[in-house]
């Protein structure tokens, strides 16, 4: 008797001779296509050479038996471990493929410059920069920004080689002049809309009243302008920091970040640069270190995926990354605890550049004082991984 294994169109059948089922063949755009793909579903992937099934919503496809293991070269660096192979890339590179099937990825942008109080200012608090947005498909784990779900795995094919792009920290300015945003991070096929883009941080704002840039995730607010302490007749709305960057093109798009902290009206205090897992704090001149701009907190990895030579520590066990900047804390400077690799909460008086994002984490640049310099972003970093 026949019996129906495939995708549901009732296409595929045991072929009578009793030596074997067929199953439905199709690519990974077909495969994807579906709509309410049922639980159970089984397939042949053509471009992963594997026969897959269909797990439901959160685990999304996978290969039964195994099926066809990747192989690859590329990175600037290999490791094993958990049963995944991980290439990493610190630096632009490629991933060249030598055997098909899905690949999982982690992808952070550069992490936004922070911008600096005005000159003729007194007190005033540049915005920190904002973390590079996060694009994350590792098994139980999920991209930065609100309500993201799971993201699925990308399928590689053989022979082909793919470029990756590591995004650049933005420079932290001085004076009037916005932080510079960072660029992006990348990886997948020469051109969009199939590759998987992690946005760069948004600059925090410099001078007077100026809002943060959008990005990954936004940059913090610069300081209002202050009449006494306070003129509580001071009209100005809060300032906004930059947003978490919309969705974009590219695969599976999605928003990866938060946005940057506000500027209450009448404070010295910016906001702190957007995070992975949470928006910046808003700047507030109440003496309270709880509320005197602290970036936005990255999002922790466990070290059996990534051990201790990649992103930072944190308030918990594991390694950050995509942590805002700090803005300068006119009243606390120096007293916070940084997870995520964004720029510490300056000392707001000292006669130095704001402190600048971990380098390979996508954290934003620290904000700075008047007559200062802004914290630059940290670049950004790409981890590949696949079954052994």
């Amino acid at each position: 008797m026949p019996v129906i294994v495939g995708d549901g169109s009732g296409d595929s059948k045991m072929q009578g001779d009793g030596k074997g089922v067929s199953v439905g063949s199709t690519t990974t755009t077909g495969r994807n296509a579906g709509v309410s793909t049922a639980t159970g579903t089984l397939v042949f992937n053509e471009d992963a050479g594997a026969v897959q099934v269909y797990t439901g919503n959160t685990d999304g496809w996978s290969n039964v038996g195994g099926g066809n293991k990747v192989a690859a070269t590329g990175g600037d660096a290999t490791y094993e471990l958990g049963g995944y192979k991980y290439h990493v890339f610190t630096s632009s590179g490629s991933l060249a493929v030598s055997a098909a099937g899905d690949v999982e990825f982690l992808i952070v942008g550069g992490g936004g410059g922070a911008g600096a109080g005005e000159s003729t200012d007194y007190g005033r608090s540049g915005g920190g920069g904002g973390a590079g947005g996060l694009r994350c498909s590792f098994d139980g784990e999920t991209p930065g920004g609100p309500g993201a779900g799971s993201e699925p795995a990308f399928t590689v094919s053989a022979g082909v080689t793919y470029p990756v792009t590591i995004g650049n920290g933005g420079t932290g300015r001085s004076g009037s002049t916005d932080g510079d945003d960072g660029t992006p991070s990348s990886f997948g096929p020469p051109s969009a809309p199939g590759r998987i883009i992690a946005g760069g941080g948004g600059g925090g704002g410099g001078g007077r009243n100026d809002p943060g840039n959008n990005g990954g995730s936004g940059g913090g607010a610069s300081a209002q302008e202050q009449n006494g302490s306070p003129n509580t007749s001071y009209p100005g709305p809060q300032n906004l920091g930059g947003e978490g960057a919309a969705t974009g093109s590219g695969f599976n798009p999605i928003v990866a970040g938060y946005d940057g902290g506000r500027c209450a009206a009448e404070t010295n205090v910016g906001g702190g640069g957007g995070g992975a897992t949470e928006a910046g704090e808003d700047g507030q001149d109440d003496g309270s270190a709880a509320a005197e701009g602290k970036g936005g907190l990255g999002m922790r990895f466990p070290t059996d995926m990534i051990p201790s030579d990649y992103g930072t520590t944190g308030p918990q066990p594991g390694r950050y990354f995509a942590q805002g900047g700090y803005a300068s804390a006119e009243n606390n400077g120096g007293t916070y605890t940084a997870g995520g690799g964004g720029g510490a909460n300056p000392q707001h008086w000292t006669s130095s550049q704001g402190p600048a994002g971990a380098s390979n984490t996508g954290g934003g640049g620290g904000g700075k004082g008047d007559s200062q310099t802004g914290g630059s972003g940290g670049s950004g970093i790409v981890f590949i991984r696949y079954e052994t």
